[in-house]
């Protein structure tokens, strides 16, 4: 018997700051703890990368210097390798894409335009979570996606047409019990 997995997808800036972000900079600490946290305290959780959350993050590491690439490689690589089949890319398009994805992403650009006027990679990362159908959250640091209420509006009015439970976009801070932004 296959096991359930909660799904939680994460979003570029998660990847780019635990493994390849500025070693002084403190909050680069809560970023490879939330990873952490993750891999050692929640089994039942599979993480979900978008493909084009992906190709931002390989776009964002060809700006760092190549000693920080090769430690931060080496650092997501074997975070990879003990995750293991928790962690996977996703894209819909790979697997059973529903025939409405290009219009709810379409739906997303114009209902949600100062969302994602400066990260058009956002809005495809964010259609990506929203339609996959086992997904229960998106996590991301962007206080775009976590605090506009059209963006929330216009996910879960889409999950509730098609019979998905909620989706949450979440901050990293919220993963765990009084936990606190630093």
């Amino acid at each position: 018997m296959a096991k359930e997995f909660q799904i939680k997808h994460l979003d570029t800036n998660i990847l780019i700051n635990a493994f390849f972000g500025d070693e002084s900079d403190p909050e680069k600490n809560e970023y490879l703890y939330f990873l952490e946290w993750i891999r050692e305290h929640e089994s039942n959780t599979k993480l979900r990368v978008s493909l084009p959350a992906l190709g931002e993050l390989l776009y964002e590491t060809l700006k760092v210097d190549e000693d920080s690439f090769a430690k931060g490689y080496s650092r997501f690589r074997l975070y990879l390798k003990e995750m293991g089949e928790r962690f996977e890319p996703y894209s819909p398009k790979l697997s059973d894409a529903p025939a409405y994805i290009d219009d709810f992403i379409k739906r997303l650009k114009e209902r949600a335009l100062n969302v994602f006027a400066d990260s058009p990679a956002d809005v495809v990362i964010v259609a990506y979570a929203a339609i996959d159908k086992d997904a229960s959250s998106l996590y991301t640091t962007d206080s775009r996606l976590l605090n506009s209420e059209i963006l929330s509006k216009i996910i879960n009015e889409f999950r509730e047409a098609h019979e998905m439970r909620k989706l949450r976009v979440k901050e990293i801070y919220s993963h765990k019990p009084n936990a606190k932004k630093p």
